[in-house]
């Protein structure tokens, strides 16, 4: 889905609904990398998804 362009104020929601869709990526990465059982990769996608969700309340709490 193409991103449209936006005023400046509108930049936080522009920021919210990119992580948003980078959490909906990082967990089909996760159910992917269950699949393949290497405890490496699953380290990477978790630590991934908990980043994505400090930053999502971070955005939030704005």
């Amino acid at each position: 889905m193409p991103l449209r362009a936006r005023s400046d104020q509108d930049i936080p929601d522009l920021e919210v609904e990119l992580v948003y869709r980078a959490v909906d990526h990082a967990i089909q990465l996760r159910e992917s990398v269950d699949r393949i059982a290497d405890p490496l990769l699953r380290t990477l996608t978790d630590t991934l998804l908990f980043e994505l969700g400090r930053r999502l309340a971070r955005l939030e709490g704005e």
